[in-house]
């Protein structure tokens, strides 16, 4: 009746996520429309610069290339956000930082962007339900 030291010793239960923004369904709805915006945001960054560096000569590509930029780096932070949303092992974002990304692409139907307008709408919409900002941010 000893214990052998062959018997083996069964394996401990995962830890607990850290964030605990990402299962509800609220940030899931978030991180559905981050990838979406983010994606349309880099095909209209794309077609914005390519026109904005084709009209370089004329004074419209400069006026055009500045959009292009600044479409771009929306759609690279939605695309982090989604990361962050989807990584339990990064800290999610804020609820400031999130109605940020939102109201900006609502300002995206500047660009003809229908989608970020409606992806911006459905953010703003479900942070009432996004788990609150942990203390002291």
């Amino acid at each position: 009746m000893t214990d052998t030291p062959d018997t083996p010793i069964p394996p401990s239960a995962p830890p607990p996520p850290t964030s605990g923004g990402s299962s509800s369904p609220a940030a899931n709805l978030i991180k559905i429309a981050q990838l979406i915006s983010g994606i349309f945001n880099a095909i209209n960054a794309f077609w914005l610069t390519i026109t904005g560096v084709l009209f370089l000569l004329v004074i419209v590509g400069c006026v055009i290339l500045p959009f292009g930029v600044a479409a771009g780096a929306l759609a690279f932070f939605e695309i982090k956000n989604f990361i962050a949303l989807n990584d339990d092992s990064k800290p999610n974002p804020t609820k400031k930082h999130l109605n940020l990304i939102a109201i900006l692409e609502i300002c995206t139907i500047i660009f003809g962007n229908v989608p970020g307008l409606i992806c911006g709408i459905i953010t703003i919409t479900q942070l009432k339900d996004y788990p609150d900002d942990p203390p002291g941010v």
